[in-house]
């Protein structure tokens, strides 16, 4: 999740990927901060990483979004990557319907 001066929407985004029905022991959340982030989001990300050991959050100094996913991906240890937005509220059956879509479509 490439993220930078979101602090109205992402305990709202982040809070709903935490509800996925997806087995919690197989997902890593990997939230690529702007560094130049001055409007909270940092502290609420830090706040909710300190109660889910799933959620990661790197720095993205060079302050792109290409840059972020790339940062991202390449920290990332899973077999799959899904890509998701820090705008976005995720229903709680969003990650296991991508991977059961990826299975079911052999889109390896």
């Amino acid at each position: 999740m490439p993220c930078g001066d979101e602090v109205n929407f992402i305990r709202k985004s982040l809070g709903s990927l935490l509800k996925t029905e997806y087995p919690k022991e197989n997902l890593e959340i990997i939230i690529v901060v702007d560094e130049q982030s001055d409007d909270g989001t940092k502290k609420i990300l830090q706040e909710m990483a300190s109660k889910n050991s799933m959620v990661k959050i790197l720095n993205n100094p060079h302050r792109t979004v290409p840059f972020a996913m790339n940062k991202g991906i390449k920290a990332s240890t899973g077999k799959i990557v899904i890509r998701v937005d820090a705008h976005t509220e995720y229903p709680s059956d969003y990650i296991p319907k991508c991977v059961e879509y990826l299975n079911k479509t052999d889109a390896w």
